[in-house]
């Protein structure tokens, strides 16, 4: 681990993070996702699903930069709208950096990866940490429950194609939840975003009973 990732343990002390994780494919092509991810011993945890384009693009070009960040607008634009994303080249590898309120990034190279679980583990070690503009928030509870909306959103198409309807009620009550409090206590732009994650989300769920 580079001599600056000791920021990590500071970042990623408790347990389960959240964050962006850029990689790209063969071609060079670029892809964001939002992705939990976690600090084991000196081993960066990711668990993409089978068949998404980061556990693609991490099996075949093996490098990935993650991008810390606690602003639930860049989340929004990774997940629906990856066009609004901008980026600036990483130091050390190719997947690069997203500009913007971004604490801290890391870039990184695939060590191992464990199909033996499902979603399976992907052990990265981390090459470069650098600090970004930082997000500059005070804890905002609008904020924090667009992104665990984005989060079970996410999920919903695994447990669609599984047929599990109750796991993709169970997530649509959770993001339901997330909007009741987001238009109590959340701005325009956030509210415009979580109606529109809720309104995503019924769809699927309608398409899954019809």
């Amino acid at each position: 681990m580079c001599e600056l990732c000791v920021e990590l343990r500071t970042y990623l002390r408790y347990g389960h993070h959240e964050a962006i994780v850029t990689t790209v494919d063969s071609s060079g092509s670029v892809n964001s996702a939002p992705m939990g991810i976690e600090l084991r011993g000196d081993s960066i945890l990711l668990r993409p699903y089978v068949g998404s384009k980061t556990y693609s693009n991490l099996v075949s070009t093996k490098e990935a930069t993650i991008n810390i960040t606690n602003d639930s607008k860049l989340y929004y634009y990774s997940l629906f709208t990856p066009q609004m994303l901008k980026y600036s080249p990483s130091k050390l590898v190719r997947p690069p950096r997203i500009l913007g309120d971004v604490d801290l990034y890391i870039e990184c190279e695939v060590i191992n990866i464990d199909n033996s679980v499902n979603p399976p583990l992907i052990y990265l070690r981390s090459l470069c940490c650098d600090l970004g503009s930082g997000c500059k928030l005070a804890f905002s509870r609008a904020n924090s429950l667009v992104i665990e909306a984005l989060v079970h959103y996410s999920k919903l198409p695994v447990l669609i194609r599984e047929g599990n309807v109750d796991g993709v009620k169970r997530r649509v009550d959770v993001i339901t939840y997330a909007y009741e409090v987001v238009e109590r206590v959340g701005d325009e732009e956030l509210k415009l975003i979580i109606k529109d994650i809720l309104g995503k989300a019924l769809t699927l769920i309608k398409d899954l009973e019809s």
